[in-house]
């Protein structure tokens, strides 16, 4: 079954969670938050996103995040990469640290952000690990976490920008505190679906999901022939080779066969002017393996001398021979 695809805004706020690996606890200490915290916020710090707040429980974590750009993937990948190899290494194991797929759920309205809010600083409550929210060590309201970077806001500063949750941190406390929290859970959890939001709203984002879609590049066979401003026939690079318009080549002792010279660049000609796969060169030319060609090429690219030479040559072809097909470059 196809995953469903992540929805991203500009200017998003998202409900974002994982579990780890078979719900194993690898948070098990200060530091083991402390480096989790640091790649999110350094992430954060280098993508534009804010953690607006977090709760980190044993086995699984919960974040608020707000994303300037629409790049909430972006954002994921980076941390959780970063942060599995150093936590893999601490614990001295290979594998996934995570049991899949980061989910996240975009927040579309003011009392469904207040009500994510709370629950994820609600958490440990809910799992009986304390009794008051503020009780708990891994989370926003803690004071034992050392990590502060400029994007993992503090309550003060979340308070001072979304005042409607508390003019200070003991009332915002307070209310968290008398919450019924089994009814904020049964508000988050709702539904189910990826994201949850008025109806004009998600129409909103699928349709600008549609045309992002509509807008993309079309697949490799349809840009070689419509996305490349010009394209040369392969028959015509082959019967300009074998007239011998081609130069004669003063580049030392790596090329002193002149027919695998002669071949070398038949094989460029036919990847940068007929935009033609290594597959397609090894099937056209009854080669064994298509690495062959590529190894070639890249080799080509690599020394100065050899792509000055092929550039000539390519020059002396683009002037006799007339494209076949033009098209828009982009």
């Amino acid at each position: 079954m196809v995953r469903p695809r992540r929805i991203e805004v500009t200017d998003g706020i998202y409900h974002v969670m994982n579990r780890f690996v078979g719900g194993q606890k690898f948070f098990r200490r200060d530091a083991d938050v402390e480096l989790f915290l640091h790649h999110l916020s350094d992430a954060a710090d280098r993508l534009g996103v804010r953690i607006l707040v977090f709760c980190c429980m044993p086995n699984h974590f919960h974040a608020v995040v707000h994303t300037r750009r629409a790049n909430l993937s972006t954002f994921l990948q980076k941390y959780s990469t970063n942060f599995a190899r150093e936590m893999n290494r601490r614990l001295n194991r290979v594998g996934h640290l995570f049991q899949g797929r980061h989910r996240s759920k975009l927040i579309d309205g003011e009392d469904y952000f207040y009500a994510v809010i709370a629950y994820v600083l609600l958490n440990p409550v809910r799992a009986g690990m304390v009794k008051w929210c503020d009780d708990y060590k891994w989370s926003s309201l803690s004071a034992r976490i050392k990590v502060r970077k400029r994007s993992l806001l503090d309550i003060k500063t979340l308070l001072a920008e979304y005042p409607d949750l508390g003019r200070s941190r003991a009332g915002f406390v307070d209310w968290l505190n008398g919450l019924d929290v089994e009814g904020n859970r049964a508000t988050v959890c709702a539904d189910g679906s990826q994201f949850l939001m008025g109806v004009d709203s998600r129409r909103e984002i699928l349709r600008r999901v549609n045309r992002r879609k509509s807008e993309r590049r079309p697949p490799q066979e349809a840009r070689r022939l419509d996305w490349r401003p010009e394209l040369y026939d392969a028959d015509d690079i082959d019967r300009w080779i074998a007239a011998g318009n081609i130069s004669g080549w003063a580049g030392g002792r790596t090329w002193r066969d002149g027919e695998r010279i002669k071949e070398h660049f038949r094989w460029w000609c036919y990847r940068e002017l007929s935009q033609m796969t290594y597959e397609g060169i090894r099937r056209r030319r009854k080669l064994s393996r298509h690495t062959v060609v590529s190894m070639a090429i890249r080799r080509i690219r690599s020394d100065r001398l050899k792509l000055k030479w092929v550039l000539n040559n390519v020059r002396s072809i683009k002037a006799k021979i007339q494209p076949t097909k033009s098209g828009t470059n982009v």
